[in-house]
């Protein structure tokens, strides 16, 4: 026979809730969570059915005496019984306490709590024998003893926390301490001395339970906590580290933002909700200053440190109040760069540096040299010994800050050697931050102006052309710990990388790059540049080539190849010389030899190089610089292991110092096949040839497959668009 929710509790029906609470109180005793687990859900949700039920008695009582012309002689004649048996049939679900539970009067910061206590007391229910120790719940509630915490503990808040406590069915004794020292503490009015009586009457039998536990070390405890995550969390560390920030409470600790919390492990382990928190972004250097509900500040973030993007990123999405001039975007981290001294904080950052570790050094060694004197002056050897003692133990600490000088002084010296490449350009980029046409990667180094990209890796900074890039990739390496970055490679065939700190802010990076540099392919020629291209068309005789390659790699490649026939007349015309004034008559000595095989090797190197001269110099003046107007100023793309160039109008191969062009009206099917284990590009062109590039044997397999695959891409897309 089901009970009703009255024979639960062993009372009659009644609308005196503090009756009910008595009974629920005494019959939890015989109905051990551990023991009786579906007993004591059915007390429990007989428990609030029955105050749902007073609740609803007290509104219908205040609901008559307000109307006095309402009066029904059957009301007192009411029988809830029935109500309460059809409450008793409904599904399990409208039982659920978060359902039926009235919270609409509770804070925000409330709320927050017991969802959150919710969630980790059923972690500790998966593992009570190591989570429900008084270290782990220490450091869950111990906090809430404090301001502005302890003001949330109100009986109503209780009374929502004691439901939360009911579904945890193993805490040590220790951990019901803290606990009810947390809830209730010093407070003895009768409201609350009621609920604290109603927890001991639930706790007191399942803390007396013997159950072996183990001891949670550091590992268990932070396990415990990013059980609360619903995805893999990103460990930030912070050390004693100047250019990094300080960590103010410890010298050292891990920071883990998971969810809405952001969790603090090193020597003691602590949490904050992230809604409780301010983030101040400083102006000039973009550092985050972090401060709790009480303003005080928990942790400094330069923004160099390796977690400034993920870190900001999760405090903006959990709702932290941030204080900054601008409007925060943390989905890609590109803002307009305003100042030009963002470029150099890096570089300032070390020269700081430098000068602590400059004047600590020099103190150190000061006091040291004091310390000397005054243990030759003392007579008294007790004295002097105490003395010597101190000025040697100063000789060791005083090796710290000069090493740490000599580091710095190091970095300092790369950085201003690197920043010489600043200096041309410095005009422009300048001129660019007053036009509003550069920006900057919030927390990476990183700065897209209008033609010139510059980034700083260790202080040492990097300036490229974008109108000499001829191929950049993005690589994601998948790690928090490891930056994801943007291989460049220049139209000079060299390789370049820049680091930017997260994927989502290195795609952004290659998307503005790409936009930059089609903006300046696409931009329209001017008169005068109109007119030099049509005046070298026009030109017959080209006794130099290199003014018709306008690619600046063609063009080296030519002139390499050239300067080889010019070498060679040269030296066997100074031999001849040499063997015409009789300088060799009457004996060869070794020198003569050696001289004679130059002489010919150049002489052998010089008509090999007549073949790839040829490949050049076969294609009419119109042909090669409309082929590097395509390269130039427009969309183009060049893979370097094999030297091919992609364009919407050409297919154009440098490969082993030979030049072959390929209009792509001329192209009938374009296919790759395998051959000897390698991918190869297969060209038909109108004429029936076949064209095959990518044969070189040393490539590697793999890195022959990422290329062929990447132009055949770039020829799709590329085509499509002149199309």
């Amino acid at each position: 026979m089901n009970k009703s929710s009255w024979d639960w509790l062993g009372i009659e029906p009644t609308s005196d809730i503090d009756e009910i609470k008595r009974a629920y109180a005494e019959a939890a005793k015989k109905y051990h969570p551990a023991e009786h687990p579906e007993d004591f859900k059915k007390l429990r949700d007989s428990y609030k059915m029955a105050v749902r039920y007073a609740q609803g008695v007290t509104r219908a009582n205040s609901y008559r005496q307000t109307w006095d012309e309402y009066d029904d002689p059957d009301e007192d004649n009411l029988d809830f019984s029935n109500a309460l048996k059809n409450g008793e049939d409904r599904r399990e679900d409208a039982l659920d306490f978060s359902k039926i539970s009235d919270n609409s009067r509770l804070s925000q910061r409330q709320k927050r709590m017991l969802a959150f206590s919710r969630d980790m007391m059923a972690i500790v229910a998966t593992k009570p024998e190591i989570y429900g120790n008084r270290n782990i719940i220490e450091t869950l509630f111990g906090g809430w003893a404090k301001s502005p915490y302890k003001e949330e503990i109100t009986p109503e808040f209780i009374e929502h926390f004691l439901d939360v406590l009911g579904a945890t069915s193993s805490l040590s004794k220790e951990s019901v301490k803290i606990i009810d020292s947390v809830l209730f503490g010093d407070r003895t009015s009768q409201e609350y001395t009621e609920l604290r009586s109603r927890f001991l009457a639930t706790q007191v039998d399942i803390a007396n339970i013997k159950i072996k536990r183990k001891k949670a070390d550091n590992k268990q405890i932070l396990s415990f906590f990013l059980g609360y995550a619903d995805a893999d969390t990103y460990s930030i560390p912070f050390g004693y580290v100047l250019p990094e920030g300080m960590f103010k409470k410890h010298l050292k600790t891990t920071v883990y933002p998971v969810k809405n919390v952001l969790l603090f492990t090193g020597k003691k382990t602590c949490y904050y909700f992230i809604e409780d928190l301010t983030c101040k972004v400083d102006k000039k250097t973009d550092d985050l200053t972090i401060t709790d509900s009480n303003k005080k500040v928990i942790l400094k973030v330069s923004s160099t440190h390796q977690g400034y993007q993920y870190l900001l990123g999760n405090l903006a999405r959990y709702g932290c109040r941030i204080l900054s001039d601008e409007k925060l975007n943390t989905e890609d981290f590109i803002y307009p760069l305003k100042s030009l001294r963002k470029v150099f904080n890096a570089y300032f950052s070390e020269l700081k540096v430098l000068v602590f570790s400059f004047v600590a050094s020099w103190i150190i060694i000061g006091v040291m040299c004091t310390l000397l004197a005054i243990s030759l002056s003392v007579s008294d050897s007790a004295v002097e010994i105490l003395v010597r003692l101190l000025s040697i133990s100063g000789m060791f600490i005083c090796w710290l800050p000069i090493v740490m000088f000599m580091v710095f002084i190091v970095r300092v010296v790369a950085g201003t050697v690197s920043l010489v490449q600043l200096i041309p350009v410095i005009a422009e980029i300048a001129s660019d931050i007053k036009s509003g046409e550069a920006y900057y990667v919030r927390g990476s180094q990183v700065f897209i102006f209008s033609r010139f990209i510059v980034w700083c890796n260790s202080s040492t900074y990097s300036v490229q052309n974008i109108e000499k890039i001829s191929s950049y990739n993005l690589y994601d390496s998948g790690d928090f710990n490891r930056p994801a970055f943007i291989k460049i490679v220049t139209t000079m065939g060299t390789n370049k990388t820049l680091y930017v700190r997260h994927f989502e802010p290195a795609k952004a990076v290659n998307h503005l790059i790409l936009q930059r540099l089609e903006r300046r392919k696409n931009q329209a020629f001017s008169d005068a540049l109109n007119r030099k291209y049509e005046k070298l068309k026009k030109k017959k005789f080209r006794p130099l080539l290199s003014p018709f390659l306008l690619d600046r790699n063609m063009r080296d490649t030519y002139q390499m190849m050239a300067l080889v026939i010019p070498l060679a007349v040269t030296v066997n015309v100074f031999f001849a010389i040499d063997i015409t004034m009789g300088k060799y008559v009457g004996g060869y000595d070794m020198f003569y030899y050696k001289y004679l095989c130059f002489s010919s090797l150049l002489i052998l190197v010089g008509m090999v190089s007549l073949i790839p001269i040829w490949s050049f110099r076969r294609y009419s003046s119109e042909r090669l610089i409309d082929v590097g107007i395509q390269i130039k100023h427009y969309p183009s793309y060049y893979d370097r292991v094999y030297g091919i160039y992609v364009t919407g109008k050409y297919f154009v191969s440098v490969n082993y110092w030979m030049l072959e062009i390929i209009p792509v009206s001329e192209i009938e099917s374009i296919t790759t096949r395998i051959q000897d284990g390698k991918k190869n590009i297969v060209i038909t062109t109108s004429d029936g040839k076949n064209h095959v590039f990518g044969k070189n044997k040393s490539v590697d397999p793999r890195i022959n497959a990422e290329c062929i695959n990447t132009i055949m891409a770039k020829y799709k897309e590329l085509t499509s668009k002149c199309a």
